[in-house]
């Protein structure tokens, strides 16, 4: 039934009678005031199971938060490229109105036009890329996500805790960590039964047919010659075992160190492609109103839409890097 509790019976057909028998075997450490707990108090199946289930929980929750971010993302990307897309239409109607005025060659409508193509191509492709994001994100949620709408992440300005906070919750939500030192409770125990001079104790209760209950107890001791030899495998057991455990607790401390740094270039890395995005709005701004008023040559314009357009890739690239950061790291410590 159990690693200690075993039930055995059998039923003779031809006399109709059968009988059954429960053995227990205690612990050889059981009444060694209170050694065989030095290690401490071993979980239970069922409280592993329940650790499992917290675990697999969180798993999902982390992937629901990034399939979100990427939903917005994908969204995000969809009107940046429409509004790429209306300036290109904007530059256009300027550089008709500028040949039309003679103050420019009709080499710049084609180049404009050029320019709203590609503009339009790459509308089409986010376009494209959202529909898809939503199809899997409906998978993922049960539901139907085509049109439904999607609530954007606030600035960034949560406290942060500090590194020996995040380390001390991470190596107790870990569940590789917390089998680890069951797996040392576990050798430890077995340590401590094999220098034990302790009897091995059953005890017994059997039940037959026609008769009553009858228990007992039995005790036996080990003279054997290998006893030193059983010490010492169980002693290089428990020092692997210990071993194993403090490098997945390097592992994880590591792990969350690098997390955290990540977290903290990712938050200051955002407010500089923010701030570089809304320099490069500006100044496009200004060349456009300069070109529309014949003061700027189109190369000009250009550079300042080029430049926009590389601050708009590189802003939309690293957006969401800060959240999924955060949200990665509170699933590892199980800080949700």
């Amino acid at each position: 039934m159990t690693e200690r509790l075993t039930l055995t019976g059998s039923y003779d057909f031809t006399r109709s009678s059968g009988s059954a028998k429960v053995t227990y075997s205690v612990p050889r450490v059981w009444n060694m005031g209170g050694a065989g707990n030095a290690g401490g108090q071993r979980l239970t199946d069922a409280e592993l199971a329940r650790l499992d289930y917290a675990a697999s929980e969180a798993s999902i929750v982390l992937a629901a938060q990034k399939a979100y971010i990427g939903a917005l993302k994908a969204v995000k990307a969809t009107e940046t490229a429409r509004e790429e897309h209306r300036l290109a239409a904007k530059a256009l109607e300027i550089a008709k109105r500028r040949v039309d005025a003679g103050i420019a060659a009709e080499a710049e409508v084609k180049r404009a036009s050029m320019t709203l193509l590609d503009c339009e191509i790459a509308l089409a492709k986010a376009q494209n890329s959202e529909r898809w994001t939503r199809t899997e994100l409906a998978k993922m949620a049960g539901a139907d996500m085509e049109g439904a709408s999607f609530e954007d992440l606030p600035e960034f300005e949560l406290d942060i805790p500090a590194l020996e906070v995040l380390v001390e919750a991470a190596l107790a939500n870990s569940m590789s960590i917390v089998r680890a030192r069951e797996d040392v409770k576990s050798v430890e125990e077995n340590l401590r039964e094999a220098r034990s001079l302790m009897p091995s104790v059953s005890l017994q209760a059997q039940a037959a047919t026609g008769s009553g209950i009858s228990a007992g107890v039995s005790a036996s001791w080990s003279l054997a010659a290998s006893r030193p030899l059983d010490v010492r495998k169980a002693e290089m057991a428990l020092e692997q075992k210990q071993k194993a455990l403090e490098d997945k607790c390097e592992s994880l401390t590591t792990e969350v160190r690098k997390s955290l740094e990540q977290l903290t270039m990712d938050i200051w890395s955002a407010a500089k492609w923010k701030a570089q995005l809304e320099d490069a709005q500006e100044t496009y701004d200004d060349a456009m109103r300069a070109y529309e008023e014949g003061e700027l040559l189109m190369v000009d314009m250009e550079r300042a839409q080029l430049n926009l357009k590389t601050a708009r890739d590189n802003y939309m690239s690293n957006w969401g890097g800060v959240w999924q950061s955060w949200y990665t790291l509170m699933n590892t410590c199980g800080l949700q």
